[in-house]
């Protein structure tokens, strides 16, 4: 089986975040603890904001936390969840890799038989 040019930078391509996963796996799900981190320091200040400011403006001031707090704990249950949930990578880059590897090496075996 022959791989044209495309085939074969999507491959590379392929090869190398699979290569790159092992570190950057700990870098994302450190940006979501360092996310949830931050979130504790903005909930702890709203709390002391809270008790100690009147009721308007602690109104106006969630107008603008409370937007804040829950898009940043989407994003850092996302960055928590995307590595423990593909820990070892995606499974099918790993299978399609696999089958290509196999593929190749079938290839090269056939070639170097003799008579062929």
């Amino acid at each position: 089986m022959k791989f044209t040019k495309q085939d074969e930078r999507a491959i590379k391509r392929l090869r190398a975040y699979q290569k790159h996963w092992g570190w950057l796996r700990w870098f994302i799900l450190g940006v979501g603890c360092y996310m949830f981190g931050r979130l504790y320091v903005v909930i702890s200040s709203y709390k002391a904001m809270f008790d100690e400011l009147p009721l308007e403006i602690v109104a106006l001031h969630s107008s603008f936390y409370v937007p804040y707090i829950l898009v940043s704990l989407i994003a850092a249950s996302a960055f928590i969840m995307l590595p423990l949930l593909n820990w070892r990578g995606s499974d099918k880059d790993r299978l399609l890799l696999r089958v290509i590897d196999h593929i190749i090496e079938t290839e090269e075996n056939n070639s170097s038989e003799p008579g062929r």
